[in-house]
């Protein structure tokens, strides 16, 4: 229960959790992007149902040439 005791506990968590997010940069991301809009010529069309265009795709992200700078946010 001493107050010490608990911050150094609290710090020693929140060093963990960054050590986490460091080690989680070694591997690659993935995102599901999407769009919603508008696809007309002329403004008169722009409320028309058929001039409504979407679009949905993957993305993916994994810094490789960077894990020199990954390496060492690890072990900082």
């Amino acid at each position: 229960r001493r107050p010490d005791i608990r911050r150094a506990e609290c710090e020693l968590a929140a060093a963990n959790q960054q050590v986490g997010i460091a080690v989680s940069d070694y591997f690659p991301r993935f995102f599901l992007l999407g769009g919603f809009g508008p696809k007309c010529d002329k403004f008169n069309e722009l409320f028309n149902s058929k001039s409504i265009g979407w679009g949905v795709g993957p993305s993916f992200f994994w810094p490789v040439i960077n894990f020199g700078r990954v390496k060492y946010n690890v072990l900082a």
